[in-house]
């Protein structure tokens, strides 16, 4: 048995979802019409979203990331380029990048995020999520974050494949942005 696919356009209001990074760097970007619909139903109550701190820094840096692109502080769009520029004494010149710092901020509030704890505890106890499903550390601490929150959240919106082998978990993935992914590969 594995995880439950579904299409992010069909979530149901009153849902409650574990929420990764990609998601909302697909928001900001524009490139999801179902990411919007996502955010537009969490700022007014109708979803309601749960994230972890590992979420919330991953979407801080891709956001500075593409703010740092934007203002020609770097020539492309790897976080290599910006630890790498940050690194070569441009830390007067980081505290430019605020934009993006403002746009997290936003969402946290706007979109009323809930943010899950990760603990000492956590960090222990998700081995058996690492070994059972064969998942990174990052990906074990969501899931981890996902099964001690009471009532359990069973559903989760991402992206990619990483949680498909994961049984008991609806995974609703932005399906206009994911079938794009496979007309682009599949003309390749």
């Amino acid at each position: 048995m594995s995880a439950i696919i579904k299409n992010l356009a069909e979530l149901p209001q009153g849902s409650r979802v574990f929420v990764e990074a990609d998601i909302f760097d697909l928001y900001y970007k524009g490139k999801s019409n179902s990411c919007k619909k996502l955010i537009e139903n969490l700022e007014v109550g109708n979803v309601f979203a749960y994230v972890n701190a590992q979420v919330i820094t991953d979407l801080m840096n891709q956001v500075m990331l593409a703010e740092a692109y934007q203002k020609g502080c770097i020539k492309g769009v790897k976080l290599s380029q910006l630890k790498d520029w940050l690194c070569r004494h441009h830390h007067e010149q980081a505290a430019t990048l605020t934009d993006s710092h403002q746009q997290v901020e936003d969402l946290i509030r706007y979109a009323r995020l809930k943010l899950l704890p990760i603990t000492r505890d956590l960090l222990l106890e998700t081995k058996r999520e690492r070994a059972s499903y064969g998942l990174l550390v990052t990906d074990s601490l969501h899931l981890g974050c996902m099964n001690r929150h009471h009532p359990h959240l069973t559903d989760m919106v991402c992206c990619h494949g990483r949680f498909e082998q994961v049984p008991g978990i609806t995974i609703w993935k932005p399906m206009d942005v994911v079938l794009n992914r496979r007309l682009l590969q599949s003309e390749l």
